[in-house]
């Protein structure tokens, strides 16, 4: 029995920009951006406190030499890989929840952080992300001549 590979695009990927934008537009919530073009995506949890941010990845199975972690303004960037976890050669799945290869995940921050302060553990297969949260800035009133 042959895998069959699918895609989520097209139709079903402008409905999510779709539910997105409106989601931002009638409630001021910023939904995670996920890319979904190959790979998997770990389940991730985004967590806030007063003084800081949180993400965690559930990425059992991924070395730690495979992962990367960006962040850009209010935007981080996870990737990896996790390796087949069964050996090559004739096989037959019956149930597949587990991905494996590739992986991209954008998560679109509802904070800004503090690049610098940023640390990044990974352990017991969860990786965890400590931002703290940027200064605020003071708002002050510009005299108009």
């Amino acid at each position: 029995m042959p895998i069959i590979k699918i895609q989520v695009g097209g139709e079903l990927g402008q409905l999510s920009q779709s539910m997105r934008r409106l989601m931002n537009e009638m409630f001021q919530v910023s939904l995670p951006v996920v890319n979904m073009s190959d790979g998997w995506l770990p389940a991730v949890n985004i967590c806030e406190t007063p003084d800081a941010l949180f993400v965690q990845a559930d990425i059992a199975g991924v070395e730690a030499e495979s992962l990367s972690l960006v962040l850009e303004g209010r935007l981080l960037r996870m990737s990896g890989q996790r390796r087949p976890l069964l050996p090559d050669g004739e096989k037959r799945f019956h149930l597949m929840e587990i991905g494996q290869g590739r992986f991209e995940r954008l998560i679109r921050l509802p904070v800004m952080v503090d690049p610098e302060g940023t640390e990044a553990r990974y352990e017991d297969g969860i990786l965890t992300v400590h931002m703290p949260k940027a200064a605020s800035v003071n708002a002050i009133k510009i005299q108009v001549d």
